[in-house]
């Protein structure tokens, strides 16, 4: 009997699935950080897991935003709301106020579809890291933090340090997510830091009037989320519940009965 899965990366989704709550929801991830293009009022994801705009989130020589970003301020509904914390100001009430979903807005990596795509919830990044391997790890140069789908086994030779771009092609495959470093956009400056060194990835979760819930991954490891300044520029991961994911499929042909194929849902 001749067997083959087809993977799903479709509408700008990774394959893997990842639960989210003892309850067994389940998400799949973005194929990369969430992006901002200004000039053309464009939300999109990276091309590739280990894309990072880095300290080219500002102009060269300035202090302003560049056009494309890939750093943003909390996204409250304060003095600024809809600019989705596309902000550099320090100014602590453009974040204050109830979270806006970034997902709301049309992504185009999918389309252009509204309100399809959404941030994780602190206690839903809690439940990812505690029930999910991960592994530090670095594809074309680029660090970050591993992290392999439920139901699924990666070999020891598969869980490399370092990946080259066609190394990294075989484990994504298997929907592993990458998460990478991108650095900050600090709260009181316009410095971009700590790029290839650390990232704090924006949570849904307030905590505070002026503080919001981010996952902090260093070199080592993803930590469970902490506090951080809203106005602090960190990167966006987004997720589809598993109602909106591409279904994988697995195909099986019957080598005796001619011309009758088996069709598995694979979740």
């Amino acid at each position: 009997m001749l067997s083959f899965a087809a993977f799903a990366w479709a509408d700008g989704e990774l394959s893997g699935r990842f639960q989210v709550n003892a309850s067994g929801d389940v998400v799949c991830f973005s194929q990369g950080n969430l992006v901002y293009t200004q000039s053309t009022d464009i939300w999109s994801f990276a091309e590739h897991q280990y894309d990072v705009i880095g300290a080219a989130n500002l102009e060269s020589g300035s202090n302003e935003l560049a056009d494309k970003i890939d750093l943003f301020g909390w996204s409250g509904d304060g003095s600024q709301a809809q600019n989705y914390g596309v902000e550099k100001t320090s100014a602590t009430s453009y974040y204050r106020g109830e979270f806006m979903e970034w997902g709301d807005n049309p992504i185009a990596t999918d389309g252009n579809k509204a309100s399809v795509w959404r941030t994780l919830t602190s206690d839903e990044w809690t439940y990812i890291l505690s029930n999910h391997e991960q592994y530090a790890t670095a594809i074309n140069g680029v660090l970050g933090i591993a992290l392999v789908p439920k139901n699924t086994t990666l070999a020891s030779t598969e869980k490399k340090t370092s990946y080259s771009v066609s190394e990294w092609q075989d484990v994504e495959d298997k929907g592993v997510v990458f998460l990478p470093l991108t650095g900050y956009r600090a709260a009181n400056s316009t410095e971009v830091s700590s790029v290839n060194n650390v990232a704090y990835y924006w949570t849904s979760t307030k905590n505070g009037t002026d503080n919001a819930m981010v996952m902090r991954c260093t070199t080592s490891y993803a930590d469970e989320p902490t506090s951080a300044a809203r106005k602090q520029g960190n990167p966006v991961r987004l997720v589809k519940n598993s109602s909106s994911c591409t279904v994988n499929i697995k195909v099986v042909p019957n080598m005796v009965g001619a011309g009758e194929i088996t069709i598995t849902v694979i979740e």
